[in-house]
């Protein structure tokens, strides 16, 4: 006898469905639809909604976002485990420029506990974080006593939100905020990491030699999370700081490390930097230069000057010729040397 076939997934056909408005959401039925999802009790479907009103700027949708996330914070361990939903909504009103302020200010102070083995967990640090850089973004009165508040949360990813935030504020008043975050320092160093490049892009050369002082820091997070930001910054200035760091360095990982800074600066005179030491360098250093370089070898010229100075070495020359294709050709991410 055969067997009878199970009943569909409602929940797997409204996200279906959902999924197909990406063809054309602003039909009539496409309309109907996005409500429906938004009045659902599902999460997932709210939250498969809520980014396609956010992904298409569909601004007709933004009531019903709000009154979801009104209801979401009802007895939101059940109705919204983990956040899901409330995360996709705040992120769906920031890109649809809306300015709901009630909204964002009960997000940021909300704490959500939900049992964990052991224990309870506090799951609305992400939402904390988004929801202070939505007040920074509509320029809030409360917004950096909020930011104040969450630079100091106990969970990480509202600390690192809050430090992202931070990066579009006003100058005068995150800079010093930033500072202060920066000299009290943080056990996460990905934290200290959003600070330095929150810093650098509000206030750049006033901070770059502040930051460019934890180079020289004691634990090798911060050393690194100092350099990744110097070098994303791409400012032409951070270049010396990066390469006296890196040519005082005693150790071969910071030096890795530098090397990869330098090389997200992009700019002519940290090329030129890496590809002399491809073709002139000893030899682990020459290999770490050459994985550094790697990201910009989409270039066709770059990738043909990094070859003819790798060409110059035999210890060099295969490894080069094998590894840039593979970078050129594939995903572009740089692999372990």
């Amino acid at each position: 006898m055969a067997r009878r076939k199970r009943a569909s997934d409602p929940l797997g056909g409204r996200l279906a469905r959902l999924a197909a408005l990406r063809e054309n959401p602003t039909t009539p039925a496409a309309v109907t639809e996005l409500r429906a999802a938004l009045a659902d009790r599902s999460m997932h479907a709210v939250a498969k909604a809520a980014e396609i009103a956010g992904e298409f700027e569909i601004t007709e949708r933004e009531p019903e976002l709000a009154a979801s996330f009104g209801r979401l914070m009802i007895d939101p361990t059940e109705t919204d485990k983990a956040c899901v939903a409330k995360a996709a909504i705040i992120e769906a009103l920031v890109r649809l420029g809306a300015e709901q302020p009630d909204i964002y200010l009960a997000g940021a102070r909300h704490i959500q506990l939900e049992p964990v083995w052991g224990g309870c967990k506090d799951t609305a640090g992400g939402l904390r974080g988004a929801c202070a850089m939505a007040l920074v973004r509509i320029a809030h009165a409360q917004a950096y006593e909020v930011l104040a508040d969450l630079l100091a949360d106990r969970d990480t990813a509202a600390r690192v939100g809050a430090a992202e935030a931070a990066g579009h504020g006003a100058p005068h008043v995150v800079a010093p905020l930033l500072r202060l975050k920066i000299l009290l320092g943080d056990e996460e160093a990905r934290v200290l990491g959003a600070c330095f490049g929150s810093l650098l892009r509000v206030s750049p050369r006033e901070s770059l030699t502040f930051v460019a002082g934890h180079l020289g820091a004691p634990s090798t997070e911060v050393r690194e999370a100092a350099a990744f930001a110097l070098g994303d910054s791409q400012l032409a200035a951070a270049f010396d700081h990066l390469r006296s760091w890196r040519e005082n360095s005693l150790s071969r990982e910071m030096s890795r490390v530098a090397l990869l800074a330098i090389a997200l600066l992009r700019i002519d005179e940290a090329l030129d930097y890496l590809i002399e030491l491809v073709g002139s360098a000893p030899t682990l250093t020459a290999r770490q230069a050459l994985e550094a370089v790697s990201v910009h070898c989409e270039r066709p010229v770059v990738r043909e000057r990094v070859l003819r100075a790798a060409g110059r070495r035999a210890d060099l020359a295969l490894q080069a010729a094998e590894f840039l294709p593979r970078v050129g050709e594939g995903s572009g991410q740089v692999e372990d040397s």
